[in-house]
């Protein structure tokens, strides 16, 4: 407190208008100007915040893809660098591949066949429907035909999973001219984040070409206490510098066994702000919305003999109460103590205890 405000406290304690009884005292409006008295009228509802935990942005699963092919090959070019934003099938460089050219052969050749089981299916249904052959020459039939049609839809997705859309099958099925060069397209809408492979490399199936991503489309991994997390609940709301960032989507149901820590799953539901990247840490809070009360402005709750109080404002009449309060968004949540439409003292609390206090000792710092 400063000297000029224990010079005030002082005389107001020797002022005849001021009344003490108890934890009550009587203030006048002037006394109230004279000690810079704030209030706040408690309405706001608010919830339990946990202690800061260790969070780690990352990339959203359903949102990143790790490009890579069922066959092997050769790049032929690439057209984009880490960093560079592309569309959903956009072009990201050329590769050869003698197992790409074997499949659009294999995928000509089942085509050929389905087309002369087709007419066999044609010509031996209407025999047997007109009683010149047996059913069971025409079941054999029909089955030959669904083999060759499974094996045509077969082998057109595995030429769609090495970059074919559909209208380039209808185009090889048409004109019959098998491409040597393939387009290694993007798998998803996103950023560049990983490029695996350089111009003229071999690649073997399965092996990483580029890793994509939406940058934009962010998760945390949040490691917690045991205790904390069997108190966390789906859709809690996560904050981040005083602001809710995400809320949580999943809760882990076992202890990580090296950290004694439960991991937890939340999405970023709000624009990162500058400087925020997936595989930064940073601290966040959890906020339990099983334990909600009345929000308090931070420096309305003073300490008195290790209770949590406030000044009740009514008129002139200023109450000492002590109430029960948790950590909330930049103040505390009451849950107890309190109810909504009464009138707290936020600027002057500390010195409205250094009144009752006679001016003394004691902490006047709130918590």
């Amino acid at each position: 407190m400063s000297l000029y405000r224990r010079a005030m406290v002082g005389l107001l304690l020797l002022s005849p208008s001021m009344v003490f009884a108890g934890s009550q005292l009587v203030l006048d409006s002037a006394r109230q100007q004279a000690l810079e008295i704030g209030f706040y009228q408690v309405g706001e509802s608010a919830s339990e915040l946990s202690d800061p935990v260790v969070a780690r942005l990352k990339l959203s699963d359903e949102h990143q893809r790790v490009l890579t092919l069922p066959v092997s090959g050769t790049i032929q070019k690439l057209s984009v660098l880490p960093g560079t934003p592309v569309a959903a099938g956009a072009d990201l460089g050329l590769i050869h591949s003698r197992e790409a050219l074997a499949l659009q052969r294999e995928y000509l050749g089942a085509i050929d066949r389905l087309e002369r089981q087709q007419a066999s299916k044609q010509r031996d249904q209407s025999l047997y429907e007109g009683g010149a052959i047996a059913k069971k020459r025409w079941q054999q039939t029909l089955a030959e035909w669904r083999q060759g049609d499974a094996m045509v839809s077969e082998l057109a997705s595995q030429l769609a999973a090495v970059g074919f859309t559909d209208d380039e099958l209808v185009q090889l099925q048409g004109n019959r001219k098998i491409r040597s060069l393939l387009p290694l397209r993007a798998p998803i809408e996103g950023v560049v984040l990983e490029r695996y492979i350089q111009p003229g490399e071999a690649f073997a199936a399965g092996e990483k070409l580029f890793h994509i991503g939406d940058a934009g489309q962010l998760w945390l991994a949040i490691e917690v206490p045991p205790g904390l997390a069997v108190r966390t609940r789906s859709a809690d709301p996560v904050y981040y510098g005083g602001d809710v960032i995400g809320q949580v989507l999943q809760v882990g149901v076992s202890v990580e066994q090296a950290s004694q820590s439960v991991s937890l799953t939340a999405q970023v539901t709000v624009v990162p702000p500058p400087g925020l990247m997936p595989g930064q840490s940073l601290l966040v809070r959890l906020q339990f919305l099983d334990r909600q009360g009345l929000w308090l402005p931070r420096e309305s709750v003073v300490n008195i003999g290790g209770d949590s109080a406030v000044f009740i404002a009514e008129g002139d009449n200023f109450e000492l109460r002590v109430v029960d309060v948790v950590p909330a968004r930049g103040g505390w949540a009451a849950l107890s103590g309190l109810s909504s439409g009464e009138q707290v003292v936020t600027s002057g609390a500390s010195v409205l205890k250094g009144v009752l206090m006679g001016l003394g000792g004691g902490s006047d710092d709130g918590h």
